[in-house]
């Protein structure tokens, strides 16, 4: 396919992506203004804890129905809500629940790289290690170890595309 062909078939799903979440935006607004009133810590944490487990949980999918199956802004609403009822809650539940710890899990790889590339190398090599003649061996490792990281990343975004994919195949 033509990268122009390609190119113009995503301006609708991102138009309606954009729109969808403004409609996610505004009733999520007025519960923070809502919470914010209120100003208990514990009543906001269970409030929160509560607004994600009965209602993003639902709506994990509507993004990826939106750009994957061309569903406007209230269909891929409806159809996540349709893919995440019943036994599709769990599914839906523990996809975000590893999600969100793979996104951690990334995170902390990220750090350490950070952390091994400006405190450990220097600190342990210190004699062999010159920080403005860094050798090709090193400019490999730090190389690998960004790959790795992109991988990891790539293939957590790619994750709840195959979960909604068979979902929706099962449904």
């Amino acid at each position: 396919q033509p990268f122009f062909e390609s190119f113009s078939g995503s301006i609708l799903p991102t138009v309606y992506q954009i729109i969808t979440s403004i409609l996610l935006a505004i009733p999520y607004l007025i519960f923070v203004v809502i919470v914010r009133l209120i100003n208990q810590p514990v009543i906001t944490l269970v409030a929160f804890l509560a607004l994600f487990l009965l209602i993003g949980v639902r709506l994990c999918y509507t993004f990826i129905a939106i750009a994957v199956d061309n569903k406007g802004p209230i269909e891929g609403l409806t159809h996540s809500w349709k893919l995440s009822s019943g036994r599709g809650y769990l599914d839906a539940f523990l996809m975000c629940v590893m999600c969100f710890l793979s996104v951690l899990l990334i995170e902390l790889f990220y750090i350490a790289i950070a952390y091994g590339l400006y405190i450990l190398i220097p600190l342990y090599f210190a004699q062999s290690f010159n920080a403005n003649h860094i050798g090709i061996g090193w400019w490999i490792f730090g190389a690998v170890l960004v790959l790795i990281g992109l991988f990891f990343t790539f293939v957590l975004l790619a994750f709840p595309v195959l979960v909604y994919l068979n979902r929706n195949a099962v449904t």
